[in-house]
């Protein structure tokens, strides 16, 4: 019996270590919302090491009336500035944008949304 007490504390320690550096590891959690076609202004944001070790330039974002959503294209956020299909979006473009919006939580209280960038286009001023 004090065998089977002694294995249980062993299993249960290792338990306890694998399920805390599981948490530590655990994040960022991706969740997919889906597409959505979205009209807004071209800004920026400060570079946060959330989203990773920051380039050159500044992280382009979406802004809209309600939210904000860093721009990505073919997998990389946009810095400084945008050249899709020979167009080159900036700062203070008004544009309307289809792609897929993802929530991506970095820690417990921490988290932004990412647009994937199918399409885009300049509003008319």
């Amino acid at each position: 019996m004090k065998t089977n007490k002694s294995l249980l504390a062993c299993l249960l320690v290792i338990v306890c270590i694998a399920g805390s550096c599981k948490e530590k590891n655990d994040y960022p959690i991706v969740t997919v919302i889906g597409e959505q076609t979205l009209v807004g202004e071209i800004g920026h944001k400060p570079m946060t090491a959330a989203i990773g070790p920051p380039p050159p330039g500044v992280i382009l974002c979406l802004k809209t009336d309600t939210r904000e959503y860093t721009l990505i294209y073919n997998g990389f956020p946009l810095v400084g500035y945008a050249k899709i299909e020979d167009v080159t979006y900036s700062l203070d473009d008004q544009v309307e944008i289809t792609g897929t919006v993802s929530r991506i939580q970095v820690g417990p209280s921490e988290e932004y949304l990412e647009l994937e960038i199918d399409t885009i286009a300049k509003m008319p001023i």
